[in-house]
């Protein structure tokens, strides 16, 4: 018996063709094919189809605006901020939504969200809550777009209409640029 020669595309050889070794390198067809692969397999990491565990969107947004404002911030849901003068400002009876504080020098201040089981029942009573705290009324636009600005020497407090809640901004009244109300 004769023996031929197995073509191998470019040469001869006398050897059978053999399985690859582990340190053979990949064939052409698996060299072009791997890196469709790969990207496919991290497709969803990269375009965050899913969570990431180690991204606090809450984070994220008091970082930005702590590096924006020079000052602390602490953002909540479902609760007052931190330092939120509750004892001062009288606030709707009802559900807390969002609820910010932002520091920064004495020109600080708070923003709660209030959703009231009934916000014009709240409005009608704002006024008076107010009063008997010991502020004076600054500014009032009633109606659907109800907008209030109480002050006293502590607080300037500034309460919108926001749909069916209730928006109470909290701040210095010497940061707003305002003066003392008189007595």
């Amino acid at each position: 018996m004769v023996r031929r020669p197995f073509r191998i595309p470019g040469r001869y050889t006398d050897r059978a063709p053999t399985a690859p070794s582990r340190g053979a390198p990949m064939p052409r067809r698996a060299r072009a094919i791997a890196p469709a692969v790969l990207a496919l397999a991290l497709l969803p990491v990269l375009t965050a189809c899913f969570p990431n565990p180690f991204f606090d969107p809450q984070q994220a947004a008091e970082d930005a605006i702590e590096e924006a404002t020079g000052g602390d911030v602490d953002y909540v849901q479902g609760e007052l901020p931190q330092g939120f003068p509750e004892a001062a400002v009288p606030l709707a009876e009802g559900e807390l939504g969002m609820g910010v504080y932002l520091g920064g020098g004495g020109a600080g201040g708070w923003q709660v969200s209030v959703t009231p089981t009934d916000v014009d029942a709240a409005i009608a009573t704002l006024r008076a809550d107010f009063e008997a705290a010991g502020y004076t009324t600054v500014n009032e636009v009633t109606g659907e777009a109800y907008s209030a600005v109480f002050s006293s020497t502590e607080y300037l407090v500034q309460v919108n209409r926001d749909g069916d809640a209730l928006t109470y901004r909290v701040g210095d009244p010497s940061a707003a640029g305002s003066e003392e109300p008189a007595a």
